[in-house]
């Protein structure tokens, strides 16, 4: 009896398992909000690459180099090509159609200037921006659209509003950078989920709301106002008062409305709004 010969047909590498599964974990991150919508962008503008990649794996069925499948190897490549695009989107390559989604201000020419920011989502600031304002999204899901910016100047003063103009499905992210020029007298009103650090800033009053971290310099103080659940870092060393109930380091003295750090001077005050739950440390 003569045994059926058995006939080798060319198949799909397993390995394409792998290239697959990290584009369907993207659009999977879409709906469920740990990924923006804006990948789905980028993917589609890469069609190119993809298209490359499937004309090559369709080329390389059966192949062989000697011992080694070529098939084997085109899913090896898509693998790379699929995790450099996701740090690619993730960090906002300029390569990605999606990372030309920011604002940048007007040089810093100004003595004064102010900013309010509300969202609903989170508020990264910082005071190293090398125009007035620069804004970025944070690009991981959330419910926060593209920034747009609104402004008033009066003279050496300027007036700057952050706001979201529509609600888009495929751009939506989990909130923004915004970077900040230290020329300016600055008056900031943020409300969000706030990690600001404005030690490098001139300061003259900010107000937060919400929840988050706020780091403070030794520069020029001002007022702080705080309503919400916050952490409020403090140089070590720098006068401090608060208005209202709030944790405060060992040492600091007892006052009928609120608490003052041992050192003496003009320096920050903190205004604790009633219900807030308000820790204020120092920092080295």
């Amino acid at each position: 009896m003569i045994p059926a010969s058995r006939v080798s047909r060319p198949g799909v590498p397993a390995l394409w398992a792998v290239p697959l599964g990290v584009l369907t974990g993207l659009v999977v991150g879409v709906f469920a909000g740990v990924v923006s919508g804006a990948v789905l962008l980028d993917v589609i503008s890469w069609w190119p690459v993809w298209l490359v990649l499937g004309l090559l794996a369709w080329w390389a069925r059966g192949r062989r180099l000697g011992m080694l499948r070529v098939s084997g190897l085109v899913p090896l490549v898509g693998t790379v090509a699929a995790v450099f695009f996701l740090v690619a989107h993730v960090q906002g390559w300029p390569l990605m159609p999606s990372a030309s989604a920011r604002v940048i201000g007007p040089e810093p020419d100004y003595a004064r200037a102010s900013l309010h920011v509300q969202i609903d989502g989170w508020i990264r600031l910082d005071g190293d921006g090398r125009f007035l304002y620069e804004v970025f999204p944070i690009r991981w899901g959330g419910r926060v659209s593209l920034p747009t910016a609104v402004e008033q100047t009066v003279e050496d003063t300027i007036g700057v509003d952050l706001r979201e103009p529509g609600d888009s499905l495929l751009q939506r992210y989990r909130g923004w950078d915004v970077s900040l020029a230290a020329g300016p007298l600055w008056d900031l009103t943020l409300a969000g989920i706030v990690d600001a650090d404005v030690s490098g800033l001139e300061v003259s009053r900010l107000r937060v709301s919400g929840a988050g971290t706020v780091t403070l310099g030794s520069g020029r103080a001002g007022n702080v106002d705080v309503s919400g659940e916050y952490t409020v870092l403090v140089p070590s060393g720098t006068p401090v008062r608060v208005v209202g109930d709030a944790m405060v380091p060992a040492g600091w003295t007892k006052e009928e409305d609120g608490w003052a750090s041992p050192e003496q001077g003009a320096g920050w005050v903190v205004n604790v709004s009633p219900g807030s739950t308000v820790t204020v440390a120092t920092r080295g």
